[in-house]
């Protein structure tokens, strides 16, 4: 069984599949009717001939059983329209769910058996673990894409555009990088859902993730900074990062939390950098090409930002320019 949890779904199977599930018609079957049907007679036998504390037993019992038959099907209902919520669930369920996608899809299918606890319904997972309804719904809210750092980006990138638009020709139009990287670090990136932020499209179709692994496929190990000892090249030859390579590298960065929010904060600001720069007018370009200074052997500004994989190559623009 273990062997078979770890082979990975498609994000297009697995949005199907709950598709399905919610354009299914949750109908009893006749032959189930046909046995509730004798079961319940038997019932109202045993619930006129017996006394006040049977028949309360009996419609106890019968209220468990009323609801060990919707409440599954209700569940279904509800998990599946909660993945198929692009805007709030995100784009890639399977990206977020990992292995619990295999067991969402189980759960559909029948082959994860409601196991009750307690009088509470539930199922085991592939870890081992047993998780109630209200446990499976609440670790699925807790992945849905986070709104409000989304909300703050698009505020933060709109003040941007706006400021850019404003400047004239004769004045600074310098992008202030180091106090917007602060201002996101603190504001989005400190105080956001950080896998929300990496595996969600937070600017337009953008993807922290999907960028990364592709920055990093276009470099090598040592342009990178990545030592030997922190990632084994297959192909030490040439050494070019291949699909597999950029991935297991990603796996690592993401595994580090300050590295990750680091490399999230420059990415952002670089992305609203660039729409900055493309906002200026074309007079305000010019005088700014014109100004600027041959470069100077001067000391670097001490800036709380990530020095291995240089991401400020990743072409992040959001085509926001007028």
């Amino acid at each position: 069984m273990q062997e078979e949890q770890n082979v990975p779904i498609s994000n297009d199977d697995f949005l199907n599949a709950m598709k399905n599930e919610s354009n299914r018609d949750p109908d009893v079957s006749q032959e189930k009717r046909d046995e509730l049907t004798d079961e319940l007679r038997g019932m109202k036998d045993e619930y006129a001939n017996g006394n006040k504390k049977d028949q309360a037993n009996l419609e106890s019992e019968l209220i468990e059983k009323a609801q060990s038959m919707t409440q599954p099907e209700q569940f279904k209902k509800e998990i599946a329209s909660t993945l198929t919520d692009v805007i709030n669930f995100g784009h890639d369920p399977v990206e977020k769910l990992g292995p619990f996608a295999n067991d969402i899809m189980k759960i559909m299918d029948g082959g994860n058996p409601v196991i009750y606890k307690d009088k509470k319904a539930g199922h085991e997972m592939s870890n081992g673990n047993w998780m109630s309804y209200d446990n499976i719904i609440d670790m699925l809210n807790g992945m849905k894409v986070d709104q409000a750092s989304k909300g703050g980006l698009k505020v933060l990138l709109d003040d941007a555009i706006a400021k850019a638009e404003e400047i004239q020709p004769d004045e600074n139009s310098e992008f202030n990088y180091q106090k917007e990287y602060n201002n996101i670090k603190e504001k989005i990136v400190e105080s956001g859902n950080i896998k929300s932020l990496t595996v969600d499209k937070m600017f337009g179709n953008r993807v922290f993730k999907d960028d990364l692994i592709s920055a990093i496929q276009k470099g090598t190990y040592k342009e990178m900074g990545v030592t030997d000892d922190q990632i084994k090249d297959p192909t030490p030859e040439d050494g070019k990062i291949t699909e597999e390579d950029a991935k297991a590298i990603y796996g690592m960065i993401t595994k580090d939390e300050t590295m990750l929010k680091d490399y999230l904060t420059e990415y952002f600001t670089k992305a609203i950098e660039q729409n900055y720069n493309n906002n200026l007018s074309p007079e305000v370009r010019r005088n700014k090409k014109v100004n600027q200074a041959p470069p100077q052997a001067t000391e670097p500004v001490e800036q709380e930002k990530p020095q291995a994989l240089p991401l400020y190559d990743l072409n992040v623009g959001l085509n926001t320019s007028k």
